[in-house]
């Protein structure tokens, strides 16, 4: 009894152990909102067995991992560009090469819609193209023996002088067979898979080709690649159990395989500009790594659940912005305090007082601007927010106030009028005289000439109430004029200025 029983176990062993050929049907493939933990190993060497219709066994299990990335399709609308390919129903962000893959099921497996390149380091925006035909990267239904060809087709076209009508199109052709060349147990961490291996020889080739006025003038090879891809797949999880990338030489590249447990994610991001005007748009970029969720507060009460999102503030302020980031391992929170400073448009304005004959008090008015620039006309400036400034000359000067801040500008002038001479002064040669001074409803200009003079009357704050053309001896009304001081010009036909006097005006009695 003892012998049979032994025997019945060994049996039966061997026939649960007996390998089954796999079919990886659609329903096997990725979908929206999947997540994957995959670890990456910088192995130059692995044992990847050998074409055959026989059953075959691979173990990754004592690969050493460089480090851990994660592997997330989400919503095409929770990137940048989910809008530009909307025949995709699905998209990845690969955060160390800055590029967004935009995917779509199809009954032949998953294509690739487009992609958005980040080329921001080479100070240009992120290159948006589509391949046609779209390219397969997701073979479906397959089993053992399939063999599968696909060719994909991209071009971008780059204005190179936009409005001379020369323009350079880039052009990307890929070449692929995908060999389902063979089957068995797949060893890697702590799991067992029945796989089917895909090995893709793939083959592209660029060119560049000049267009003037569309028509191409010439077109040049700028590189061609070959790789071979090695996938592993299963029918028990919706992603390549592991996956080798060997060059044309078949020297490995880059070898990944399923993780156990992805790490924590790790928070970081800048924006593209600190310093911005009031509804100026803020571009954030992602840096953070891990992540499968992120949420953003952009400390004005607004949200975002969205990779890389695009905020514009309504209200002046300093604001702090936090992205708080994670997986299925965990969390990781970023806070950048003060770190969006947003401006109101500057507005320069100002007044002035006299304090004497020569010195004047400015008052600064200015809205939205930390930072003054004085020129007071007569070579000397200033920095200061409400300055005082002496004269050394008696002359009309033009002040000019510009008021800033880090994202605008403004600037105001004002003519002020400085005299030094008491109740008369007179340009050498002049025999003018104006009279009566003090004087209460008019005064006359008394000269020696038979030419008309121009009188200009302006007020203690230099502002001009009165300018007009009068004879010798002609009276000039100042009634309603409020008493005080007052500066008046008198200056010929030419407008020459003559005499530049003072003139007191004293309520009537």
């Amino acid at each position: 009894m003892k012998y049979r029983f032994e025997l019945i176990t060994l049996l039966l062993l061997a026939c649960l152990s007996v390998q089954a050929q796999i079919t990886i049907q659609n329903s096997d493939l990725p979908i929206m909102g999947d997540v994957f933990s995959v670890a990456d190993s910088d192995t130059d060497s692995v044992d990847l067995g050998m074409a055959s219709a026989n059953a075959q066994i691979w173990d990754f299990r004592n690969l050493v991992i460089d480090h851990h990335d994660t592997v997330a399709f989400i919503d095409p609308l929770l990137t940048p560009f989910g809008t530009d390919f909307p025949t995709a129903d699905m998209a990845q962000w690969d955060s160390e090469a800055r590029i967004y893959f935009y995917f779509s099921h199809s009954p032949s497996g998953i294509f690739v819609d487009g992609i958005a390149i980040d080329l921001s380091l080479l100070g240009l925006d992120f290159l948006r193209t589509a391949p046609n035909p779209k390219e397969l990267v997701f073979p479906a239904p397959v089993t053992y023996g399939a063999i599968i060809n696909d060719y994909a087709y991209y071009e971008k076209l780059i204005a190179d002088n936009p409005g001379d009508f020369v323009d350079t199109l880039y052009k990307r052709h890929t070449t692929k067979v995908d060999t389902i060349d063979a089957w068995g147990t797949f060893y890697v961490g702590t799991d067992t898979f029945e796989v089917l291996r895909i090995h893709e020889h793939s083959v592209t080739f660029d060119t560049a080709a000049v267009l003037v006025g569309g028509i191409p003038v010439t077109e040049i090879p700028i590189s061609s690649d070959t790789t071979h891809t090695y996938y592993f797949v299963s029918d028990t999880v919706r992603y390549p159990v592991a996956t080798v990338v060997m060059d044309g030489n078949y020297e490995i590249v880059d070898v990944d395989f399923m993780a156990d447990k992805a790490p924590k994610p790790k928070s970081d991001f800048f924006a593209t500009v600190n310093d911005v005007a009031i509804d100026e748009p803020v571009s954030f970029v992602n840096l953070s790594a891990g992540a499968t969720n992120w949420h953003w507060d952009f400390g004005d009460g607004n949200t975002s659940t969205e990779i890389e999102p695009e905020h514009s503030y309504a209200a002046a302020g300093d604001y702090a912005v936090t992205l708080i980031v994670s997986n299925s391992s965990g969390s990781d929170t970023l806070v950048k305090t003060d770190y969006i400073h947003v401006f109101g448009l500057a507005q320069a304005e100002f007044s002035f007082t006299m304090v004497n004959d020569s010195m004047v008090d400015f008052m600064n008015t200015s809205v939205n601007a930390s930072d003054y620039v004085w020129d007071f006309g007569d070579g000397n400036t200033s920095n200061d927010f409400e300055p005082s400034h002496t004269y050394s000359v008696a002359d009309t000067y033009a002040v000019k106030l510009t008021a800033s801040n880090p994202i605008s500008n403004d600037d105001t002038t004002m003519e002020l009028s400085i005299v030094f001479v008491g109740i008369a002064g007179q340009v050498p040669g002049a025999r003018i005289q104006l009279f009566p001074n003090p004087a209460q409803t008019g005064v006359y200009v008394r000269h020696q000439s038979d030419q008309p003079l121009w009188i200009r009357i302006r007020n203690s704050m230099g502002q001009l109430i009165r300018e007009e053309q009068v004879a010798a001896n002609q009276p000039i009304s100042i009634l309603g004029f409020p008493k005080g001081l007052y500066l008046v010009d008198i200056a010929g036909d030419k407008g020459e200025l003559l005499v530049r006097e003072k003139l007191i005006i004293q309520a009537v009695d």
